[in-house]
């Protein structure tokens, strides 16, 4: 290392033009360095891509299902008003509203288990390793 931080290039050399085995030696490591630093830097870019990519996907997601799920919430609220007026008791409005929510919540874990999940998972892996 140079006394800036930086790494000294060494030159790099036709070995078919060196006829001393010492220049050979030289030229072989300076080749051999050269390619060592520039898959290193490869690996490195290709890495922070994917962790960029990553973090991108779910800092969207994320704020995706924050404000669908403000959305989905506000609509229960005002269902649940809307039904328990109509029946003229709020409480039972709310009750509907929540044995529906219930019966959802069943029927997706019903197709989570089967074709969804495994769907689910096989895109996320995809999805990491760039297909």
């Amino acid at each position: 290392m140079e006394p800036n931080g930086t790494e000294q290039d060494i030159p790099v050399i036709d070995p078919r033009s060196i006829t001393d085995l010492g220049e050979f030696m030289d030229s072989f490591m300076g080749t051999t360095k050269t390619l060592i630093r520039a898959e290193r830097e490869h690996i490195t870019f290709l890495v922070t891509k994917r962790t960029s990519e990553a973090a991108r996907k779910v800092t969207g997601s994320l704020a995706a299902f924050v404000l669908y799920g403000v959305a989905v919430l506000l609509v229960s609220f005002g269902g649940a008003i809307w039904v328990g007026r109509e029946l003229d008791n709020v409480v039972l409005g709310f009750g509907i509203v929540a044995v529906g929510y219930v019966i959802a919540g069943v029927f997706f874990g019903i197709f989570w288990k089967g074709s969804l999940g495994e769907r689910f998972v096989t895109n996320v892996m995809n999805s990491f390793h760039g297909h």
